[in-house]
Order: structure tokens, then C-alpha cells, then sequence
């Protein structure tokens, strides 16, 4: 009922209508004691309205006189909302070895710490980074009095601001919506002032500079002893120049949990439908344990005939999925026009090649190959076998490489390089020969 327009006329601030027992005794009690707390003045019935009979003229009078009117309502939904939104992530379905993860990286040890801790997690697109990310946070966002988890820190900044992200942390962590800043700089220093008030778990998703970590989380000393910050990077580089405490470095999934994600999607079960399976683990095998390669892959086979999986195993090796190569792609895209071009000269030529060699022929006077090799190795483009010094490049990575170099093809005057020709192989024996490797 509408409170009277005449302010002076109302004696209570809340009337609160219940019924039941168990209601009495518990969440009513605890509100009562709240209001008392907060000097507010409620009225309360204890004597519950048998079924069927009228409200008293006491009970009309007291509702007549208390203050509870719409606007309340929705203050009280907001708070709720807060509490809600602030509760554990989405992940998503059909998980493998995630929560192995989760318990291999053992977090939990830095709860209650007396310092400040930040763990970067690295590697290529689609691997995983995101969705562990969240298991982490989900797994341990209760023992934080404050939390955030910014998702795509490099989209967010790139569509709406660096201040925007900042915003997310203030709306997240200091519980407040009213705090308006107006640069980057100005953000930066209300983190330094006001974040340092209490314990945080802190995500950083998808860092991809150094201007977004000196602005969201440029020291330990910007926080309160027992925090977490935790970022998500493609390059191994920029979380290492930060100075994280400790670096975990996303692996591809084997061959077995591999198997079992794709089948997820693939068969909606954990084990391959009998007439599929050899279908199922050749496109396993050239996927090499990339998770999200395998259940974009699974889900488009899900329920199609076995000529359709013929035709997709042979089309994954000359056509990639573009909705996989979409993700990989800004990993390319992110590398500088020198690193780029020794990058698709690796992946033409030089994967099974020793390293020392590969730099050899890829140096010249205005670069240098050992160190472009470095930065695409940080960046988990390429990697280097540990026995041998070999270079390696992961199928989907090579194939987005592959469709580079065509599409270069097809444009006039940009032909610049060959898709590992055997004369271009000749080439490389003889001058294997020459230097004498």
C-alpha cells in the first residue's frame, strides 16, 4: 500500500508482512535485528492472519503509517543483484582436465598470505586460458572480501577505453557505480588509493600490453596483503617483464583427454560411437589436443552421416575451419611486420629444422633471427624441442600459416614465398651440406 503523502504521519519505517513458522524464527528474526541495528523503525506482527479472515483496523492503521514504497524495493533488488552478479562464472560444458589443472597450479597455499602474489597463465589462442581462469576463480572467490574477474581486457580496451575496465574493477570490488573518472591516469589512482582496504582475488583476462598492466595492476604494493592477481597473456614476454611470481604455461591436452573432448561434442558421450571411431581418432590426431579446435570440430559432426565425416577429415587438411582459424589469427596479427614475415618463412620452411640453422639462413643485416625466433617462441607460435633444438609448429597454427601465404598469393605483387617446394627443399639440403650441419 502507498505511504501517505504527509510525511510527519508515519510512525514506522517498514511494516513486514510473514507467514509460517519457520520464517518466525529464522530470516525474520535476523531482519528484525538488522533494522534494529541500523535504527530502523519496523512494525511486526506476530500473530498470523488465520485464512479467510480480515485484516484488523490495527493492522490497516499500522500499514497506513509505515514507509516501505517502491523505490526501497528496488534499492533492496539492486543490492541482491550485486550479491548475485558477484557469485561464481558461467564456465562452459563438457570440461577435460580442467579441474586437474586447477589443482596442479594448488592456489589455495597464497589464502591469508601475508604479501601480495601474481600469477600470469600464457599460450596460444584457444587453448584454454580463459575457461581455467574462471575454474580458478570459481574455486576461490570465497576466501577474497573483494573480487573481479575482467573479462577480454584487450576487446574491452580496444571498443571502449582502458577507463571502462577500471570502472568494472570499482563497480566489482568497491561495490560502487556513482565513481566517475575521466582518464586512464585518474582511474589509476583511485586503484592506488582504495584497492589496498581489503584481501582481493583479482582476473585479468586476456592482457595483451604493457599500458593495461601498469593501469589495472601495476604493483603488489597497489593492493592489501593475501590478494590475487592473476593475469591471462598470449606473450610469455609481458607477464615475465612484469615480474609475476610464477608463470604456468598452458599445455596442449594429450592425446586421451583429447579423445574425450572431442567425443563430448562429437557423440554427446566420453567414448566414440563404434562406426565412427577411426574417423574420429585421425581428426583427434591432426588436432594435436587443441581444446577449442576439437570441440568446434566435434560439435559441427554431431548427428552427420559417415560421408560427411569423410569429407570434413579430408577437408581439415586443406581447408581450416575458419571459426578456428578466426581465434588463432589475432596471434599473428599481434606481432610486428619483421616478426611476422620470419614467422611464415618458419612455418613454409624450416619446421623439423634445427634452430641454429633455421637462424642461419634467416639472418641478415637488419635482423636478427635468434631473437625473432625468441619472441614467437613466447608467444607459443612455434617451440623448440628440448632433445634436438628442432623448431615445431602445432598443425592449426601451421595451417593458419598456410593461409596466409595464400592469401598473399592471390594478390598481384605480393607472391613472395613458396609453400615448402621440393626444389626449396634441395636448396636447404645443399646449403646443409655447405655449412656443414
Amino acid at each position: 500500500m502507498a505511504a501517505p503523502s504527509d510525511p510527519h504521519r508515519w510512525r514506522y519505517d517498514v511494516f513486514v508482512s510473514f507467514r509460517g513458522e519457520d520464517i518466525r524464527k529464522s530470516f525474520i528474526d535476523h531482519l528484525f535485528n538488522d533494522f534494529k541495528q541500523k535504527g530502523i523503525y519496523a512494525f511486526r506482527d506476530d500473530n498470523e492472519l488465520p485464512k479467510g479472515e480480515e485484516i484488523s483496523p490495527r493492522l490497516y492503521k499500522a500499514i497506513e503509517e509505515s514507509r516501505y514504497e517502491s523505490k526501497f524495493i528496488g534499492n533492496i533488488s539492486k543490492e541482491i543483484v550485486k550479491v548475485i552478479s558477484n557469485g561464481p562464472l558461467d564456465v562452459a560444458e563438457n570440461l577435460v582436465s580442467v579441474d586437474d589443472r586447477v589443482r596442479e597450479l594448488n592456489l589455495l597455499r597464497f589464502v591469508g598470505s601475508d604479501k601480495v602474489h601474481m600469477i600470469g597463465i600464457c599460450g596460444f589462442s584457444g587453448i584454454g586460458k580463459t575457461t581455467l581462469a574462471k575454474a580458478i576463480y570459481n574455486s576461490m572467490y570465497t576466501y577474497f572480501e573483494g573480487r573481479c574477474f575482467c573479462d577480454d581486457v584487450q576487446g574491452v580496451t580496444k571498443r571502449q577505453g582502458l577507463t571502462q575496465v577500471q570502472m568494472q574493477m570499482f563497480a566489482k570490488i568497491l561495490k560502487t557505480e556513482t565513481l566517475q573518472i575521466s582518464s586512464v591516469s585518474e582511474g589509476t589512482k583511485v586503484i592506488k588509493q582504495r584497492m589496498a582496504c581489503k584481501p582481493i582475488l583479482l582476473v585479468l583476462d586476456d592482457v595483451n600490453d604493457l599500458e593495461q598492466l601498469e593501469a589495472l595492476a601495476g604493483s603488489p604494493d597497489w593492493f592489501s596483503p593475501g590478494s590475487l592477481i592473476i593475469f591471462t597473456a598470449k606473450d610469455k614476454q609481458l607477464l615475465r617483464s612484469h615480474k609475476v611470481d610464477e608463470i604456468y604455461e598452458m599445455k596442449i591436452l594429450d592425446y586421451y583427454n583429447a579423445l574425450e573432448l572431442f567425443s563430448l561434442n562429437a557423440f554427446g558421450k566420453r567414448h566414440p560411437t563404434e562406426y565412427f571411431e577411426e574417423f574420429a581418432f585421425q581428426i583427434v590426431r591432426y588436432l594435436q589436443g587443441h581444446p577449442l579446435a576439437l570441440k568446434v570440430i566435434g560439435r559441427s559432426l554431431y548427428g552427420k552421416s559417415m560421408e560427411v565425416w569423410k569429407s570434413e577429415l579430408d577437408r581439415l587438411q586443406t581447408y581450416p575451419n575458419p571459426n578456428i582459424q578466426q581465434k588463432l589469427r589475432p596471434s599473428f596479427d599481434g606481432l610486428a611486420s619483421d616478426h611476422k614475415r620470419m614467422f611464415l618463412d618458419i612455418a613454409c620452411a624450416f619446421i623439423g629444422e634445427n634452430k641454429d640453422f633455421a637462424a642461419s639462413v634467416l639472418a641478415s643485416s637488419n635482423c636478427s633471427a635468434n631473437a625473432i625466433i625468441e619472441v614467437l617462441v613466447d608467444n607459443s607460435l612455434i617451440t623448440v624441442s628440448a632433445t634436438n633444438m628442432f623448431l615445431q609448429m602445432h598443425e592449426l597454427i601451421q595451417s593458419m600459416a598456410r593461409e596466409i601465404v595464400c592469401e598473399k598469393v592471390d594478390m598481384p605483387g605480393n607472391w613472395s614465398r613458396m609453400w615448402i617446394s621440393s626444389e626449396f627443399h634441395d636448396s636447404l639440403n645443399e646449403n646443409k651440406v655447405l655449412s656443414g650441419t
